[in-house]
């Protein structure tokens, strides 16, 4: 282990793991594909050793996609849904406003009108409304004459406001995939990958998933062109691509080809509304990949959301209008700087509140709580405190005698089942492993920071506290060839689940000094067995005072990339981390 210091992580001993090989995999790999040596160790350490298996993972395309029907109460959506759409009944999606519901919100609203059916929508104030299904919300549906509710991205906890729907004369559709509770909420249909009573193992697929299952789902119930229905839905790809790398789901199954195909139509969309999102924010000519979407795209359609507004995406994605589709682009994205700004206000608060109220040395998980805050930024807020301690962290708003706010954990330690063992202490929660919404009465926090430490104490394995790098495998200098590394390519779309390749290469020297480049960046040149190649290190530059002795020999953890500039083709290594 070694210890490492930056913004991100201040004094964490990072734990490399090694997978573990297979070298007859491998040679099988290579004997039977023709793959390199270097891509057939690296997919067999993974855990792909047949070929039929690399093959598909390879060429993920529609045709593998998994019958929609094997989801527990598809059927019964399907038929509701065709038979509203047949009817002419007035219909409500009910979405979410984070990218996942707002896509997921778009992706039913274009279905539906492609089919000529009038349908309205509805995205929740975070504000006012707070997160999922609301009792008030269900009210001013139902007054305006609706008769079928479709949520997407959320419902799965909403028992009361489901039972309060049917009493209202609302027939209720619940698509989601956060996780149930022990009662399902009493709808026409329940869709949720994540249903516990099922015996079929599903992908986890983000909320925008789902409903593309349903659409895929309903066509099939409806007497439509059954062709031109195929290809409108595939057109759709875009937006489950967008929705689906946003939401951090893993990028495997059928979720890997939802975004291979997806970033293939999302790189020329023919979404008026997102071109124009686009080409503002990464420019005209930018090679569209998940890391631009998490970093770029993904992070002002959120700000929206954040500023409850986040109608303005919603329309961003449906309008046609060129020029109505700039002047949404530039509101959101000058809601972006904003959000920034308090962003960076609040973690700064945040911070003097950990120095001066919070024993990080006996205390498993942060939680900070303050007054005035944006409600709408504390989630992104807590990923900051994440990143830079490695603890799960909970921060909260207090508004007089209500506390709300949100989390997000590490890797080994389930937020949500974290919140259940501190259910009596709250009102309300909801979320994945990794990250929560939560909201509870003012004078319980103190009570709900003890039962929640003191679970984590039992929960969390101390090693689980310790950041990690995994490494694919080892590798020689002679094997970084151009060639080798542009076949890697073949792993992408890269993201949770499925993460870009991390080497080793041992007993690597300097060629010369090592240097601090842009906003400290350690800039370095390798040398093994006679080869050298250049080393970048984004926001590593302090974190290695022994590099100041150029005759020590060290090993690297690495991702290599291919760099291009003018016109010139050459391996990088991208470190890690660098163990003496």
């Amino acid at each position: 282990m070694t210890l490492r210091k930056n913004n991100k992580t201040q004094g964490l001993k990072w734990i490399w793991e090694e997978r573990p090989q297979n070298p007859q995999a491998a040679s099988e790999l290579v004997s039977r594909l023709r793959l390199n040596s270097l891509l057939a160790r690296l997919l067999a350490a993974r855990g792909l050793h047949d070929p039929d298996e690399v093959n598909s993972f390879f060429h993920s395309n529609l045709a593998s996609l998994t019958d929609p029907m094997l989801l527990e109460d598809m059927d019964k959506a399907a038929e509701r849904l065709a038979r509203a759409i047949k009817n002419k009944e007035k219909i409500c999606v009910y979405g979410d406003y984070d990218v996942d519901g707002i896509t997921a919100t778009v992706l039913l609203v274009r279905f539906l009108r492609w089919l000529g059916h009038e349908v309205e929508y509805f995205i929740p104030n975070r504000i006012s409304d707070g997160y999922g299904l609301k009792r008030s919300a269900v009210e001013r549906i139902a007054s305006r004459g609706t008769n079928l509710l479709i949520t997407v991205d959320n419902g799965i906890s909403s028992v009361n406001e489901v039972s309060h729907a049917n009493a209202l004369g609302l027939d209720v559709i619940i698509t989601d995939h956060h996780q149930p509770g022990p009662v399902l909420p009493p709808a026409c249909a329940v869709v949720n990958p994540n249903r516990t009573d099922t015996t079929l193992t599903h992908t986890p697929l983000a909320g925008v998933g789902v409903a593309f299952k349903l659409i895929h789902a309903v066509k099939r119930y409806l007497d439509i062109d059954q062709t031109a229905a195929g290809e409108f839905i595939k057109s759709l790809l875009d937006l489950v691509a967008l929705g689906t790398v946003a939401d951090i789901v893993p990028l495997t199954g059928e979720n890997r080809t939802f975004v291979k195909q997806g970033i293939q139509r999302l790189q020329n969309t023919d979404k008026v509304g997102l071109k124009s999102l686009i080409d503002l924010v990464c420019g005209t000519d930018v090679q569209i990949t998940p890391n631009s979407i998490s970093y770029y795209i993904a992070p002002r359609l959120n700000a929206a959301g954040r500023h409850d507004q986040a109608t303005l995406c919603v329309e961003l994605l449906l309008t046609n209008d060129r020029e109505y589709a700039v002047e949404l682009t530039r509101k959101i994205n000058r809601l972006n700087e904003e959000r920034r700004k308090i962003e960076s206000e609040i973690l700064e608060s945040c911070l003097n509140f950990i120095d001066q109220k919070i024993d990080l040395e006996n205390q498993n998980v942060i939680i900070v709580q303050g007054e005035g805050w944006h409600v709408g930024v504390v989630g992104i807020v807590a990923s900051r405190l994440l990143e830079r301690f490695y603890k799960p962290s909970i921060v909260l708003v207090i508004e007089r005698d209500i506390a709300r706010g949100s989390g997000r954990s590490i890797l080994g330690f389930d937020l949500y089942q974290a919140l259940y063992s501190c259910r009596d202490l709250l009102t309300e929660y909801g979320g994945h492993k990794l990250a929560a919404g939560l909201t509870l009465r003012s004078k319980d926090i103190p009570r709900f920071c003890e039962a929640i430490n003191q679970y984590a104490s039992t929960a969390m394995d101390r090693d689980v506290c310790c950041p990690r790098i995994t490494i694919d495998t080892e590798v020689t200098s002679d094997e970084l060839t151009i060639e080798n590394v542009s076949a890697l390519s073949n792993l992408e779309p890269y993201g949770t689940s499925n993460p870009a390749p991390v080497f080793i290469m041992r007993a690597v020297s300097l060629l010369e000094p090592h240097r601090t480049v842009g906003k400290n960046h350690l800039k370095l040149l390798l040398c093994k067995d006679g080869l050298a190649f250049p080393g970048i290190g984004f926001s590593l530059a302090e974190c290695y005072p022994e590099l100041t002795d150029i005759t020590r020999t060290f090993d690297i953890a690495f991702t290599p990339i291919i760099n291009e500039w003018r016109g010139n083709r050459n391996v990088e290594l991208e470190i890690k981390d660098i163990k003496f």
